[in-house]
């Protein structure tokens, strides 16, 4: 756990209790899914309380029952289909997906682990279309105790071999995957070319404020501009210009060595550093043993933007979004023409970020719908779409 500072901020409860009034939620403002009953809607929201204004909800089926069990579950008079799973194909001409016998290079080229935010943009870009597009997925983290036989998971970073370890660190990271539904069915494109990895082997660019800082440069990048990957993928969000924020959260235990004796101890310490390297990165490449190269820690917790329309372009960090346990970049075109970023910290006692643009784009009058998801939730969008930014 990173050691958070204290603050006489106010925690986001409170502040949804002064702004939100009992009146605007009976008006049903928030009626799809707030609680308004004997008590506030924010001691409700935290609390977990079962929701007894579930009857005004727009969904048309019943709860599922909160079951944790090995069947996949689905509301009565649905099915689900599974569109894309670990390992299935990207590319044309691999051979058929063996978990216990595929390579690192192999897994480049096959869908992720473990999937998390999801996005779906139209095809063809710029269209409104809701049967064709790309799927924008996170592969936030591993299971070696499911992927290798006979692993468990609190060995994994001290038995695993340089071939598994290599392995997960192919399997995380990011997939896009072009998908068509036809027939009523889903299904992956399998040789589109602008199905695509993105993992901790992916050459990135750095960009804003952090851009060439002293603390970004390693042995490998003396310039602090260029960065090899990006792991532990939560949630995201999608902008107006239709590219993906792929959010990095929090990296601590995905790296070896004494973070206590680093040059930069301090600053480890404050984003939870403890040498724990719990998928064995350390033991074999020296970029992930603090001891050996203290600042590669500092080239990640970011927000990673993507161009899923154009494979061939490289994604970039935007250090201006700060550096933290990324939950979610919300992208959203204020009234006064500015972009505004919102963003959560996923670690304990930690802050909500707002980030406003100087710049307000130029925006054509059409975008088209794009949902995104995670957890258990979807929204769809209707925002414009700027030019060139």
């Amino acid at each position: 756990m990173a050691n958070s500072p204290s603050s006489s901020s106010p925690v986001i409860r409170d502040v949804i209790a002064e702004r939100v009034s009992r009146r605007s939620l009976l008006k049903g403002s928030l009626a799809s899914g707030a609680l308004i009953a004997g008590g506030s809607f924010v001691g409700s929201l935290f609390a977990g309380e079962t929701h007894a204004a579930a009857a005004l909800s727009t969904l048309g089926f019943p709860e599922l029952k909160r079951v944790y069990d090995k069947t996949h579950a689905a509301a009565e008079g649905y099915e689900t289909t599974i569109v894309a799973r670990w390992g299935d194909p990207l590319v044309a001409g691999l051979p058929d997906f063996d978990g216990n016998k595929v390579a690192a290079a192999e897994q480049e080229k096959r869908f992720g682990y473990n999937c998390d935010y999801i996005a779906f943009l139209p095809l063809p870009k710029g269209t409104v279309n809701s049967d064709h597009g790309l799927l924008c997925v996170n592969n936030e983290y591993i299971s070696p105790n499911v992927m290798f036989p006979g692993m468990t998971e609190d060995d994994a970073g001290k038995t695993m071999s340089k071939e598994q370890v290599d392995l997960g660190m192919a399997a995380m990271g990011h997939s896009i995957v072009e998908v068509l539904l036809k027939d009523g069915k889903w299904s992956l494109v399998e040789d589109s070319p602008l199905n695509r990895r993105i993992t901790v082997n992916t050459e990135m660019t750095v960009s804003g404020p952090v851009a060439g800082h002293a603390l970004m440069q390693t042995s490998a990048d003396a310039t602090g501009t260029k960065v090899f990957g990006t792991s532990y993928n939560c949630s995201g969000g999608f902008t107006p210009w239709g590219t993906v924020l792929t959010c990095e959260e929090g990296v601590s235990d995905l790296f070896g060595g004494d973070p206590k004796k680093a040059p930069t101890a301090d600053i480890l310490d404050r984003y939870g550093f403890d040498g724990s390297d719990i998928y064995g990165r350390g033991r074999f490449h020296d970029r992930f043993n603090i001891d050996k190269e203290p600042n590669e820690a500092n080239r990640f917790d970011w927000v990673v933007e993507i161009d899923p329309y154009d494979p061939r372009s490289k994604p970039v960090k935007r250090t201006a979004l700060g550096r933290m346990s990324h939950e979610a970049s919300t992208v959203v075109l204020n009234k006064d023409g500015r972009v505004v970023v919102y963003m959560g910290d996923d670690d304990y006692f930690e802050y909500m970020y707002r980030f406003a643009s100087r710049a307000r784009p130029t925006i054509r009058p059409s975008r088209p719908p794009a949902t995104t998801c995670w957890t258990m939730a979807c929204f769809r969008s209707r925002a414009t779409t700027p030019t060139a930014p």
